[in-house]
């Protein structure tokens, strides 16, 4: 064996200071399984999603590894100072601490800093580690190809530990990844800047089985906006259709004007759909470069999407540029009309 490595998604702190802690969590991370499937069999892995579980502190193990988003990373910081006054090497990487880097630089609490993908660094950063040579930082120089993922290994996680929905008793909903990027420019988002504007797909051959070596009914497609490409998702939903599984994805609004694409996302098992609006204001839009949210109806949005008995969990952001009392009150008015309530 070349060593143990404990990966950790951190919690995060509450209004009063103490770590937030969950009887039961909503969904497992896919990416420490992810990760542990990346890992080679040489190394012994351990899993810990705090929020559901302890940290042992006293673990012999050859390094402790972090990711996380943007409020996971306060608490990454000070569980990593912990580790490495016990000498154990700490390292992260994720969209999170890509977000805040100077911050976690500064924090002095990390042996190793890794930015960007990990398909391509992560079995670089092993072998290093194994050699005794670990390096301060490691960059991806590449967005690599989605063909070939290793499954994810979910069963490294306590699974006892999350909800179960209505229509799986045994397992709770399962994270999959069938696309990565984006081509918008959204100012307040960083999933083009950290998984770039092109596009990039699984073979959906592999997606399938995936699915199917996991055995569970309820699906969590974490891809950001998963009908962009309205060819692609027809391939995908029609083939999910066999698997009897039911799904939640995220869609941008002007999926609005592929009506057939839904109804086809309704028949392979879609039952609600997360949709970034962020404002009903044309001016609030412009200052977020989120221009192609102009002009879609919010009326024929939950129409489309309800006619498919899909729930519409729309995405709204109070606090921007233009907004005013008045048009916070208007906004939710014209949610309520418009049927995004029941």
């Amino acid at each position: 064996m070349d060593g143990s490595v404990l990966f950790v998604y951190p919690s995060s702190y509450g209004d009063d200071g103490a770590v937030i802690k969950c009887r039961l969590g909503a969904i497992p991370s896919r990416t420490l399984p992810y990760l542990a499937g990346l890992t080679p069999p040489s190394f012994n892995v351990i899993l810990v999603d705090e929020s559901v579980d302890q940290i042992d502190f006293g673990a012999d193990v050859s390094a402790v590894a972090f990711t996380g988003l943007v409020h996971n990373m306060p608490r990454a910081v000070d569980i990593a100072r912990e580790f490495k006054n016990r000498n154990k090497p700490t390292i992260i990487g994720g969209i999170g601490a890509y977000s805040v880097s100077d911050a976690i630089s500064q924090s002095g609490a990390f042996s190793c800093i890794v930015s960007g993908e990990a398909e391509e660094l992560w079995p670089t950063v092993l072998n290093d580690l194994a050699k005794g040579r670990l390096q301060d930082r490691y960059e991806c120089s590449s967005l690599p190809s989605l063909d070939g993922m290793p499954r994810a290994r979910f069963e490294l996680l306590r699974l006892d530990r999350y909800m179960r929905s209505p229509v799986d008793r045994k397992l709770p909903m399962i994270p999959v990844e069938t696309s990565r990027g984006c081509p918008h420019n959204c100012s307040f988002c960083s999933v083009s800047r950290y998984f770039g504007k092109r596009m990039r797909y699984r073979p959906v051959g592999e997606v399938l089985e995936e699915i199917k070596q996991y055995g569970a009914k309820h699906i969590v497609f974490t891809d950001d906006n998963i009908a962009i490409n309205p060819d692609r998702a027809k391939e995908l939903f029609l083939a999910l259709k066999p698997l009897g599984i039911q799904w939640f994805g995220q869609f941008e609004s002007r999926i609005v004007l592929r009506p057939d694409i839904v109804r086809i996302a309704a028949e392979s098992g879609c039952r609600s759909a997360f949709v970034g609006i962020e404002s009903l204001n044309s001016a609030n839009l412009k200052s977020i470069n989120k221009l192609h949210n102009e002009g879609v109806d919010l009326r024929d949005l939950a129409r489309v999407l309800g006619g498919n008995r899909i729930i519409l969990l729309g995405s709204i952001v109070f606090g921007l540029d233009e907004d005013t009392p008045e048009s916070i009150e208007s906004t939710v008015e014209r949610m309520i009309t418009a049927g995004w309530t029941r």
